[in-house]
């Protein structure tokens, strides 16, 4: 059963922000198409420059619009982690080691470990994100 919904009253300054805010969300609701048109676009354009040199920037010109994409980033990745793991526990120890490491909750604890043994270990409270709904209260107002 959903709890019951807390109303806040907030101050005038606050209501107007609010107002605003709901106003702005209209106005991207109603660029919606247009923005997942964009975004397929960007994935295909984004696709052409993959197989392109990633040492140099590469160039894609329209009539109207040129795209540049620069030269790709470096990017470093363990191939090795039993490796890298005994080095930094070798240096800073396995206390600090364990500081450093996070170990994923759904492919690890949730996977291998029984449910009645995570209270061992693990706590579950309300610190996450909020969902966010915009609800009309009064039409907007017409635009000249």
């Amino acid at each position: 059963m959903p709890s019951p919904v807390q109303t806040i009253r907030p101050d005038p300054a606050r209501k107007a922000k609010l107002d605003e805010f709901g106003d702005l969300n209209l106005k991207i609701q109603h660029m919606a198409p247009d923005v997942a048109r964009h975004a397929v676009l960007k994935d295909e354009i984004v696709s052409w420059s993959k197989d392109e040199d990633g040492e140099h920037p590469c160039v894609f010109s329209g009539e109207r619009w040129t795209i540049q994409f620069s030269p790709r980033e470096n990017r470093r990745t363990i191939f090795d982690p039993r490796k890298a793991f005994n080095a930094l526990k070798k240096i800073v120890g396995l206390e600090a080691l364990m500081a450093l490491v996070d170990v994923p909750l759904g492919a690890g604890v949730d996977k291998f470990i029984p449910e009645e043994q995570h209270k061992l270990f693990l706590v579950k409270a309300r610190t996450g994100p909020r969902t966010m709904t915009v609800i009309t209260t009064l039409p907007p107002p017409k635009v000249a």
